[in-house]
């Protein structure tokens, strides 16, 4: 096997790690002592099936999250330039209504639109933006090394008052498309796709 095909396998095998897929609930009780998925970042994302990159605080389980104020997402991208940054708003925006919506279907905390009443909860949003073809040439991430586009993305949810992370989720989204605006459409979609793992969570945990 080449050094190109073994990188691509192993970047495959992590982009799958990471993919999304419904928990089957399997691992539950593992949530609350994941201090690997605690310490995921979307530079060093955690990987494994959807249990593995869940933390849920011991003292939240089965309790509520109040009045949840999410802040502006923090989408950072690997390539600059005016297209980019358009389409990392729009991809900011897509996720916040995404997080947005789901803390509603949840029934475990309710949207608030300002920070003042203090809120309870605080949701944020980080994020990783990877287009591969931009500027007419082919690009791998810094994250796998793979040169397909994508995003990662990590969830959290912290107390207002304590700070305390108490959801933590990660995960990501790809997309195969070689044309930039075609793969970035993909991965808006992909992206608030992305969210459906942190609805589970939140209903469950």
């Amino acid at each position: 096997m080449s050094r190109f095909n073994r990188i691509a396998r192993s970047a495959a095998l992590l982009l799958a790690a990471l993919a999304l897929g419904c928990s089957t609930g399997s691992g539950e009780n593992g949530w609350y002592k994941n201090r690997a998925a605690l310490a995921s970042t979307v530079l060093k994302p955690v990987t494994g099936p959807p249990d593995e990159r869940t933390y849920v605080a011991p003292e939240i389980r089965g309790g509520e999250l109040g009045r949840v104020y999410i802040e502006a997402p923090r989408i950072a991208g690997t390539a600059s330039g005016p297209e980019m940054e358009r389409f990392l708003e729009r991809l900011a925006k897509r996720l916040a209504g995404a997080v947005a919506q789901v803390i509603a279907e949840s029934d475990r905390g309710k949207v608030v639109a300002s920070l003042d009443p203090r809120p309870d909860s605080i949701a944020t949003i980080d994020g990783l933006a990877h287009v591969a073809t931009l500027d007419s040439r082919v690009a791998r991430d810094p994250v796998l090394n793979d040169p397909r586009s994508k995003v990662f993305l990590v969830f959290t949810i912290t107390d207002a008052k304590s700070g305390k992370v108490l959801v933590r989720h990660t995960t990501s989204a790809l997309s195969d498309w070689e044309y930039a605006p075609m793969a970035m459409d993909d991965l808006e979609f992909e992206g608030a796709k992305a969210t459906e793992n942190l609805l589970y969570v939140l209903k469950n945990f």
